[in-house]
């Protein structure tokens, strides 16, 4: 390219702890072959069993309040969130052994019943909704978008934000690159979405193309296919009858600079495709008057 610089980013799990009695949990069985199956973490809302063999007393059906931390007779209070039941039965055998002097406690835990099991999804996507999340069927990110409609064209694929609740009402937040995922480039990254979790998809800044078109305005960058600035200028209804289309002037703004670049479009159209400027978001298109 060689134009001109002027100027110069519902089931059930079911483990027993203790010797010779722990046996694997059933877990969700999606994925492809070969790939470890998923542990089913328990979450706010839920409903679990809590079993304790030969010790009915201490056994107990209890629901998950949203901070994640329950009473168990006899080992006290324990974080249920964000563990699988061999975990959390683990954890409780072991408080008993400590709190309840109980010599190699069997426990089980199982999940009587889910609640609420939902992700939020806003910003730029077609449908902003409240999305189901199956029990038996964990979703990605991106299927969760798709059941949103898929992106808007302004959305910014790169950077989009979940917002994960952790337990004390905490929460913590973090950015997914979703268009590499698209792509095939990094499928693996796309991250399954836990209850209660917010997406939320950012707009990328449009072009701007102003001057001497028929139709100034905001144009968004589409992915897939590079916005040059002859096909801003078509999206603007074409030239003006005064442009002088050989100096269109491409404004950009970096870190800590302003670069301006002048795009010859006669050359453009004269076959020279390589003098056609690729634009970015945020960048600026004016075409001026032609002076007599």
């Amino acid at each position: 390219m060689r134009f001109e610089r002027i100027v110069g980013c519902g089931f059930l799990v079911l483990a027993l702890c203790g010797p010779g009695l722990a046996q694997e949990q059933t877990e969700h069985k999606g994925g492809a072959a070969g790939e470890e199956p998923r542990v089913y973490l328990i979450s706010s809302g839920d409903t679990i069993d809590v079993f304790v063999a030969e010790r009915p007393d201490l056994s107990t059906r209890v629901r998950i309040p949203l901070e994640g931390r329950i009473i168990i007779p006899g080992a006290g209070a324990v974080t249920a969130a964000g563990r699988g039941v061999e975990e959390l039965s683990l954890e409780i055998a072991r408080l008993l052994e400590v709190e309840a002097r109980l010599v190699k406690p069997r426990v089980a835990v199982s999940v009587a019943g889910y609640g609420s099991r939902r992700a939020y999804v806003h910003g730029a996507v077609v449908t902003a909704h409240a999305v189901e999340l199956p029990a038996e069927c964990p979703l990605t990110l991106t299927q969760v978008v798709a059941a949103s409609g898929g992106f808007r064209p302004e959305a910014d694929r790169e950077r989009v934000r979940i917002t994960r609740r952790s337990g004390a009402g905490g929460a913590r937040s973090f950015v997914v690159d979703a268009q590499k995922m698209a792509e095939g480039v990094s499928p693996e990254a796309d991250p399954v979405l836990e209850p209660g979790d917010t997406v939320y998809v950012p707009m990328r800044e449009p072009v701007y193309v102003m001057g001497q078109v028929k139709n100034a305005g905001a144009h968004a960058v589409p992915y897939g296919y590079p916005l040059t600035v002859s096909k801003a200028v078509a999206l603007s209804g074409g030239l003006g009858t005064f442009a002088r289309y050989t100096r269109v002037v491409v404004t950009r703004r970096a870190a800590k600079k302003t670069e301006v670049f002048s795009v010859n479009l006669g050359a453009v159209f004269e076959g020279k495709l390589d003098e056609d400027m690729e634009l970015k978001p945020g960048d600026t298109v004016f075409v001026p008057e032609r002076r007599f």
